[in-house]
């Protein structure tokens, strides 16, 4: 499979150029409806919509009875296995605080776990260490969709409105208020609350969901946990899991109590590819059409499909491949049912997203990556498809760089997905893999904390006065050569000074939810009196591509991109689309017509609300003068200037034609295409990038135009005359 995994799809290629120039290309993206119409003569594919499907709900939307609907939920909670083991739960947690509970997928333990604790205590009354006489629970997610929709589905199980006794918090997104009582959280979240309140004062159980993941997050927060329980030995640690690695987590927390709850709430019948595709998502698509063509669809008892692939150019390949192979039946005389493609990738919206929990009169198949493995229970998914394969994200700490790995998934991750199929009934799952690949792969996943970029996660302890970062105790600790280079590396951009302690610049940039270089771009930016423009421009990094790049013509597509465009600049670029936006008074309008994502835009605008509150709360002066005011020039170059400083590591000098050397590492790479800078040809001698990432090449991001004499300025030992 590593050979395979080499290569990637062949399908993506094949398909990409004619996916372009489609005038539907939107619906492979967003979701939609196909079916074959008779016409006078012929067949005829028709696709629809998925938004549109959802405003005509009388057509194909097919709505339960709220009755019918609480009725089928009460009987499949009543199910669920962890409830049989309640009285065993709660007796473990009483007596430890440490309780590692390991559960089989479909067995109820993200949703009611928390019930059954919140439940119990407030049945006894016993509570004269809680405040208000209730206690206080949070859950953590790995993922922003799986703690929101946590939240969700346990409220209305509880007859609570979202927000007040069950609410979540996330990254710039909190549902609570003084009466929330069960918290779901993202582990990143509760990471950031510790940095204000380390012994977790205000919370009486912790429990860290889906710890199998082994999330950066999830990682820091249990080695903070473990220092709390020092201090705070009433704290009650529960620690759950499908899959987990037993003996990492009792070796470090020897007096934790394991428990296992047997049994998953229906079966599931796993079978394998007699051999291994070269193609997965072909073979993805076969398998589809295999099981829609043979198992017949009842909407009283639905028997939905979840595929899962590796990321947005899978989806689209699949979809778009679905839609070829529904018009393949067009001469056929051989009947296909209507079928609904709904998609799942992390950075559709909230509304989007939702689709995925609708009801139809026919069958759905969602189309999703890792995101729908854990903490989602999609109603009547009775099959999955694996296509055996992960996208991750690796960072090399000499080099610096970002690599975008397709890789065969652990034995866990396997595991988890066909757990999918059990959730409503009987289920199955098609693994497109044989058994002996299937035995050969990793049991688990390798700790992200392990190949990640460890900046933030040393800002934060530092932050909480850890001082000796290499005997930090962590299940798995990153080696001491990525720990000298990240703190070199955040000494380089002035956060730590040279004993290796965090300066006043690093004590006000680990208060900020973003990477060091965004946050040490803001106070630079307030240092040189840009700041309410840095904000923006950082706002626009944490979200992706602001163009809808389907269903537009590259060409269009770059003329568009280069009406924004500002000096060649990237991230000067970035603040005049926000701007225009504004002007517009935040217009969906103008966003559709000029190609924006909408929903992007706004989102950045929530979280430059967010930012700036937090610069408030810091005492940050964010006026700009007068005479910045007057002089658009001059305030540019200090852009430039404040993302010189913070993004320092990343100078680089040109050696041709949109072709750069990194001068701190030596790499040589090539604009983003897609960059303003590289679309009007403008090659200037310097410049800085917001990050790299190597696919089959080495692309810089975001990059922006510096004068030479700013670098020597904040760094003249490392960059000197000679170097320049």
């Amino acid at each position: 499979m590593e050979t395979i995994a080499s290569k990637g799809p062949s399908s993506i290629n094949q398909v990409r150029a004619e996916i372009e120039t489609l005038a539907n290309a939107s619906v492979f993206y967003s979701g939609f409806f196909i079916q074959l119409t008779n016409r006078s003569t012929h067949k005829k594919v028709e696709t629809i919509s998925i938004k549109e499907i959802v405003k005509d709900s009388s057509n194909l939307y097919c709505p339960a009875k709220k009755e019918n609907r609480e009725n089928s939920t009460q009987k499949n909670i009543a199910k669920l296995p962890i409830l049989s083991h309640e009285k065993q739960i709660l007796e473990a947690i009483t007596q430890n605080s440490v309780t590692i509970i390991v559960a089989e997928t479909g067995s109820g333990k993200t949703t009611q776990l928390p019930q059954i604790i919140y439940k119990h205590l407030l049945s006894n009354r016993n509570l004269s260490n809680s405040r208000y006489n209730k206690p206080l629970i949070v859950c953590t997610q790995p993922r922003r969709i799986a703690a929101i929709n946590v939240a969700t589905t346990v409220s209305n199980n509880l007859g609570f409105e979202l927000g007040r006794e069950v609410g979540y918090s996330v990254r710039f997104d909190d549902k609570t208020s003084w009466p929330t009582r069960i918290k779901f959280a993202t582990d990143a979240y509760l990471v950031r609350e510790a940095m204000t309140d380390p012994y977790f004062s205000v919370y009486d159980y912790i429990i860290i969901d889906e710890a199998h993941e082994r999330s950066v997050s999830s990682d820091l927060l249990l080695s903070l946990l473990k220092i709390t329980m020092v201090k705070k030995p009433t704290l009650k640690i529960i620690i759950t899991s499908a899959t987990l690695d037993i003996k990492a987590f009792i070796d470090f927390f020897p007096k934790a109590n394991i428990l296992n709850i047997p049994g998953r709430t229906f079966p599931v019948d796993v079978t394998h590819y007699p051999f291994t595709p070269k193609d997965f998502i072909a073979a993805a698509v076969q398998e589809l059409f295999n099981i829609h063509l043979n198992q017949t669809y009842n909407v009283d008892q639905p028997s939905d499909i979840l595929v899962f692939l590796t990321g947005i150019d899978d989806i689209f390949t699949f979809n778009y491949l679905v839609y070829q192979n529904f018009r393949s039946f067009e001469n056929s005389s051989t009947k296909i049912s209507p079928l609904i493609l709904v998609p799942v990738i992390s950075f559709l919206s909230k509304e989007d997203q939702s689709h995925i929990f609708k009801q139809f009169k026919f069958r759905k198949c969602v189309v999703a990556t890792n995101i729908a493995e854990t903490s989602i229970t999609v109603v009547g998914i009775k099959y999955v498809v694996d296509c055996g394969y992960v996208k991750t994200m690796k960072y090399n700490s000499k080099l610096r760089v970002n690599s975008l790995c397709l890789e065969p998934s652990a034995k866990s991750t396997s595991k988890q997905r066909a757990g999918r199929a059990g959730r409503m009934g009987h289920g199955y799952c098609q693994r497109l893999f044989t058994q002996e690949d299937f035995l050969l792969m990793q049991d688990a996943a390798k700790p992200k904390i392990l190949c990640t970029n460890i900046e933030s996660i040393i800002l934060i302890l530092l932050n909480l006065n850890i001082k000796n970062i290499f005997e930090h105790a962590m299940i798995n600790r990153p080696d001491d050569d990525n720990l000298a280079r990240a703190l070199y590396n955040l000494y380089f951009i002035g956060l730590l000074s040279s004993k290796g302690e965090l300066t006043m610049c690093g004590r006000f940039a680990s208060k900020f939810p973003v990477l060091p270089e965004h946050a040490r771009f803001i106070l630079e930016g307030v240092k040189l009196g840009v700041a309410e423009d840095v904000i923006v421009i950082v706002s626009t990094l944490q979200v992706g591509d602001l163009f809808h790049t389907y269903n537009i013509e590259k060409e269009v597509l770059a003329d568009i991109r280069l009406k924004f465009s500002v000096d060649s600049n990237d991230l000067l670029t970035l603040l005049n689309i926000y701007n225009q936006w504004k002007r517009a008074n935040y217009s969906k309008a103008f966003a559709e017509k000029s190609c924006l994502n909408h929903k992007l835009l706004v989102q950045i605008r929530h979280i430059n609300e967010q930012l700036t509150k937090i610069c408030n709360k810091l005492k940050l002066d964010l006026n700009l003068s007068d005479q910045l005011a007057n002089d658009t020039v001059k305030k540019h170059n200090l852009i430039k200037k404040a993302a010189c400083c913070a993004f320092l590591n990343n100078v680089s000098k040109s050696i041709g034609i949109n072709k750069y050397c990194i001068l701190s590492t030596s790499i040589n790479a090539c604009i983003n295409p897609n960059s303003v800078m590289h679309l009007s040809q403008y090659n200037p001698e310097y410049l800085i990038f917001v990050n790299i990432i190597v696919t089959h090449n080495e692309y810089i991001n975001n990059v922006s135009e510096i004068d030479p004499s700013w670098v020597k300025e904040y760094d003249p030992v490392l960059y000197n005359v000679s170097v320049l």
